[in-house]
């Protein structure tokens, strides 16, 4: 399941990111997206995500398959995954842009980095909690249908 919710984030983050930028191009985004997805597949076999979710779901008194438990497996997911790839991504991006424009063209990472992260945060949470219980969903179908 980390490897659809790693595509599926680094997918939208990505887009997001691009276009923000206002220079969207079809390399731009690609780079962007491998990168992005690099970084959020390293996250997810450094930290044991499901099994936090877990244990904020059992603080807060809630089962983790529930919607007050899908909230809170995306807020902690959200706030994991997004702030990492959306700083790497604003960092690369503006390096880049470095490389190609004037001196003092190119506006700093403080500048750019705050809305970013605010609008990657939101957007993450909400793919993140509609995707995730899509996929779970999905591949319990194929785990029953494996087992008869």
């Amino acid at each position: 399941m980390a490897i659809f919710m790693g595509v599926t984030v680094s997918l939208v983050l990505s887009l997001v990111g691009t276009l923000m930028s206002g220079h969207f191009t079809v390399i731009s985004w690609a780079i962007s997206f491998v990168v992005s997805l690099i970084i959020s597949w390293v996250i997810g076999l450094i930290i044991p995500i499901r099994k936090i979710c877990n244990i904020a779901c059992e603080k807060a008194g809630t089962k983790p398959n529930t919607r007050k438990g899908n909230a809170i497996g995306s807020l902690i997911s959200d706030l994991i995954y997004t702030p990492i790839i959306t700083t790497s991504m604003v960092v690369i991006m503006l390096n880049n842009a470095a490389k190609h424009a004037p001196a003092g063209a190119v506006p700093s990472v403080g500048q750019v980095l705050p809305l970013s992260l605010i609008v990657s945060l939101v957007v993450g949470f909400v793919v993140i909690f509609i995707a995730q219980p899509l996929f779970i969903h999905m591949l319990m179908k194929d785990i029953q249908k494996t087992n008869h």
